[in-house]
């Protein structure tokens, strides 16, 4: 659950900003007396982050594959607020670009779950708190769920956000 490539256990209720417990994020009007009581799923985009070379070869059609959801069972997502702190702790080394995909999980045919981390290579993301809990997609991300595409950026003190995010099709059509 580290963003990237990155928990088992039973999904938890959690804020926008991914902390149990916590509200945060943008403000939007309640749906209904069930979303007032937290009975019903928040619709918050979650993260995707993966190297530029990385992101064509695991395209499967219409949908995006990556090795983690035949490795671990799931693809590895981020709230906003983590993203940074796990491009930086897993992705420092990294020579080519970081794609960030912004997804919808309510466009997703697969379960996400809210979930601990599960630290890759034995690492977690030393800047995020151990009571965040990270969205996992327990099957495949269709394109039509990555609501844009970003490039992060990179300064000597690390990743930072990415300045734009382009409309799926439009990225697709200029690295194909």
């Amino acid at each position: 659950g580290a963003g990237g490539e990155g928990g088992h256990g039973a999904a938890k209720a959690v804020g926008e900003d991914g902390q149990a417990g916590v509200g945060g994020g943008e403000q939007r009007q309640p749906r209904g007396l069930a979303e007032l009581a937290g009975l019903t799923a928040r619709t918050t985009l979650i993260y995707h982050i993966v190297k530029d070379g990385e992101f064509l070869t695991c395209l499967a059609g219409d949908v995006y594959e990556p090795a983690s959801l035949r490795d671990v069972g799931f693809v590895h997502c981020s709230s906003e607020a983590a993203v940074i702190p796990v491009a930086n702790d897993y992705f420092g080394g990294a020579l080519e670009k970081l794609l960030l995909l912004r997804v919808d999980p309510t466009k997703l045919a697969s379960q996400t779950r809210y979930e601990d981390a599960v630290p890759v290579d034995g690492m977690r993301a030393a800047a995020v708190p151990d009571s965040t809990l990270f969205p996992h997609v327990y099957g495949p991300i269709e394109i039509s769920a990555i609501d844009g595409i970003g490039v992060l950026g990179r300064e000597a003190a690390g990743y930072t956000w990415p300045e734009v995010f382009a409309p799926t099709d439009v990225y697709l059509r200029q690295v194909k």
